[in-house]
């Protein structure tokens, strides 16, 4: 009898330390493009093993760039729930999506620093099963027990004002810089176990980085490490660790330029 308890409840043990962070709200790392008139650039970056991110940005005027992005899971969790009253194993499986639109301002000059200042909006779904409240089973079997379970169902949407700046490009030397981004959140529906759940406050977070890009021409590589912290919380609410939470932005992938594509042919039949 307490091997089959043990079996059931290991799971239960392990859902509550892995899945204690998982929350609706999944943030991005900052776009950071670095553009001036005429210039375009996309990047493709994996965000940890689970998420990947694509951006595009384009500069079609002096001092203006158009950015957007789209996130999605590319290895998404499973998670298998054991009935410990002996029921049959029951698998979920996560799914996270999500996308932004927006318009910015820079200003630059040969040999000085890249400032820029981007505002957007973002629509995003997230959906997840999770077990919450834990409590130690009995005095004889301390092990946690949750006292809910369900899958969580949410889509928002995000308004961000960024405000990033980056080092001179050089020739050969990377390109080092910071930005810091505030996020309002604002969920448009919200569910758990099929049961609706009212966020009753916008949620306001603040995500600030750091990122390296180096390498030249049309393909170069980037590196980004940050935070996101929820400024706004609402601990009346038992589910306000799952509306938003403190989580960490790491992320590496590469950039394209195709604009200097076309540069480097013209160079060549010179």
């Amino acid at each position: 009898m307490k091997l089959r308890l043990l079996r059931a409840y290991l799971p239960l043990a392990g859902t509550a330390l892995l899945g204690s962070c998982v929350t609706t709200y999944v943030p991005t790392v900052p776009s950071t493009p670095l553009l001036t008139k005429g210039q375009v650039e996309v990047n493709v970056g994996l965000r940890g093993i689970h998420n990947a991110e694509v951006g595009a940005a384009w500069s079609p005027l002096p001092h203006v760039l158009v950015t957007g992005e789209v996130a999605s899971d590319i290895s998404p969790l499973e998670t298998t729930y054991t009935d410990p009253q002996g029921g049959a194993n029951t698998t979920y499986t996560d799914s996270h999506r999500q996308g932004s639109l927006g318009l910015g301002l820079y200003q630059t000059a040969p040999g000085r620093s890249y400032l820029a200042l981007v505002g957007g909006i973002g629509w995003g779904h997230t959906n997840f099963f999770a077990q919450d409240d834990y409590e130690v089973a009995s005095p004889f079997f301390p092990l946690p027990v949750p006292t809910r379970q369900g899958v969580y169902d949410a889509r928002y949407r995000r308004y961000y004002g960024q405000l990033y700046l980056a080092s001179p490009e050089t020739e050969n030397g990377p390109r080092l810089g910071a930005s810091l981004r505030t996020v309002w959140l604002d969920y448009t529906h919200f569910t758990y176990a099929d049961q609706p759940v009212v966020v009753s406050q916008t949620r306001v977070l603040v995500e600030p980085s750091v990122f390296v890009r180096f390498g030249q021409g049309a393909v170069r590589y980037f590196t980004t490490a940050g935070l996101s912290v929820p400024l706004t919380m609402d601990h009346a609410n038992p589910y306000d660790n799952r509306v938003a939470s403190r989580s960490y932005l790491f992320s590496g992938g590469v950039i394209f330029r195709p604009d200097l594509l076309k540069h480097r042919r013209q160079q060549v039949q010179l």
